[in-house]
């Protein structure tokens, strides 16, 4: 099996099971209710800030779930304050790890875990310099 193949069956699974989980959230008013999800999440003590971050560098690097819902789930469950300070962690720590992937394994990482079509149009962009001219 191939990286790309390997990328596209996790994201199909992740996606079956944050529907799954958002089912599950909504048939027990977690997501009506920020204090039963805030108190869901405080069970777990202090694994669940963890738990957080990791999903939010999970999905920077193999983008399973949409950030501005995982984004909004965690101001949700921890409140605005500690919302975006977790949200900011777990981005930022796996924007890094994205870049040193990058940057450690060069294109051709970046060939095996993207489509040959996804590849060209980005590059394309970065060739022409109009998207990211800085």
């Amino acid at each position: 099996m191939t990286a790309r193949k390997g990328i596209e069956i996790s994201t199909w699974i992740g996606t079956a099971a944050l529907l799954l989980l958002l089912a599950w959230f909504a048939s027990e008013g977690y997501l009506t209710n920020p204090e039963a999800l805030q108190a869901l999440l405080r069970q777990a003590g202090w694994i669940g800030p963890l738990l957080f971050m990791a999903l939010q560098v999970l999905q920077v690097i193999i983008p399973v779930i949409p950030g501005g819902v995982s984004s909004a789930i965690g101001v949700l469950a921890f409140g605005p304050f500690w919302g975006f300070v977790y949200n900011y962690l777990g981005l930022v720590a796996g924007s890094i790890l994205a870049f040193w992937l990058v940057r450690r394994y060069g294109k051709p990482f970046i060939r095996k875990i993207t489509s040959p079509e996804s590849y060209d149009k980005y590059i394309g962009w970065l060739d022409k310099g109009t998207r990211f001219d800085w």
